[in-house]
């Protein structure tokens, strides 16, 4: 038995817990060996044929009580050392049980399909076949459809982006045409306004002439009224 020059220097409740954990492990691993999934192409093969799916889901049974066991046996280890190393034993069959029933259904599933297909007339050999290329045919289509509206919402997207920059460029224009307006309706004011100081202007002008004339009369209205011999006096 492994360890068994350690045994010796254990507590004894320690030891019979290593001793029951090395002997379920070694029952597990006898019935894992049992399970195990030989060569297709091994001699062997009548032995795997021999086993049924009764006799499998026995030996999976007593493997998932031979687990639960190691499981509950493991605790009452108290050596960290040896628990840790018994804990990765304990793991590895877990992992090795779950991958040998895996096989044995799939196993069991590829018996059934061949049994199916071996005692089924050729007709519906047939009809299955035909079924399985009309399966293909109609996932095709359904792919280049599912391509078809994936490309169908892209370009909607890019027409939505192009119909939001043509409103956004509506606006943008219709603000515009309103400042022109506003600019329009500004110069058309000025333009009234330059036109009403030119007239001004002229009149101002006008006035100042009309001023000038009179003074410049008044001027000379009175020299010829005040020199002598120019004037009336």
């Amino acid at each position: 038995m492994r360890h068994s020059h350690l045994l010796l220097l254990l507590p004894t409740g320690m030891s019979d817990a290593i001793d029951n954990f090395l002997e379920v492990e070694s029952c597990a691993r006898r019935r894992l060996s049992l399970l195990k999934v030989p060569n297709p192409n091994a001699d062997n093969e009548g032995t795997r044929k021999e086993l049924s799916s009764a006799k499998v889901s026995s030996i999976l049974n007593s493997l998932s009580n031979d687990i639960r066991r190691l499981q509950s046996i493991l605790p009452t280890i108290s050596s960290a050392p040896l628990r840790e190393q018994y804990g990765a034993a304990l793991e590895f069959l877990q992992t090795t049980a779950k991958q040998a029933a895996a096989a044995h259904a799939n196993q069991s599933n590829e018996s059934a399909r061949s049994s199916l297909f071996s005692t089924t007339s050729p007709h519906l050999r047939n009809r299955f076949q035909q079924g399985n290329k009309k399966n293909s045919e109609s996932n095709s289509i359904a792919a280049a459809l599912s391509r078809t509206k994936r490309q169908m919402e892209l370009e909607l997207e890019r027409v939505s982006e192009i119909s939001e920059t043509i409103t956004n460029d509506c606006k943008n224009m219709k603000s515009v045409g309103s400042e022109h307006d506003t600019l329009k309706g500004i110069m058309t004011s000025a333009r009234g306004l330059i036109k009403g100081l030119d007239r001004q202007d002229v009149m101002e002008t006008f006035v100042v002439a009309g001023g000038l004339v009179f003074f410049f009369s008044c001027v000379l209205f009175v020299l010829w009224s005040r020199l002598p011999g120019f004037g009336l006096f």
